[in-house]
């Protein structure tokens, strides 16, 4: 699993494989209102995964601010693997069948240039 979600005001992301999970929640809260980047990342160390949240805040001529970054501790996920039939969304939640959720409890907004990056 890769989740990125917006709980309560704050950023989150968790990795889950067959070992273990890596759940991480930025210290900064997101301002309903103004656009933020958030980037989520898993870095393999030799102790096992990390990852790192960052909030960026974008003000209103699309400069960015100061970066604030968040690493969890060092973990064990694991191997990760999906089908290739494996949905994924952006934005809501899936059913069983594949569907987005039409009320989804984490994420109530817009989202711009969503880029999934992974390798």
């Amino acid at each position: 699993q890769y989740k990125m979600e917006l709980d309560g005001g704050y950023p989150a992301c968790r990795v889950k494989g067959d070992r273990g999970n890596a759940p991480i929640k930025s210290q900064v809260t997101i301002a309903d209102g103004s656009w933020y980047r958030v980037l989520c990342r898993r870095v393999v160390v030799a102790t096992g995964d990390q990852l790192f949240i960052e909030v960026t805040p974008i003000d209103l001529e699309g400069n960015l601010g100061i970066a604030t970054r968040t690493t969890s501790r060092i973990v064990k996920i694991g191997k990760l693997s999906f089908a290739v039939s494996t949905r994924a969304s952006i934005g809501g939640k899936l059913d069983r069948n594949g569907l987005i959720v039409g009320a989804s409890d984490q994420f109530n907004g817009l989202i711009d240039n969503p880029v999934i990056d992974i390798g």
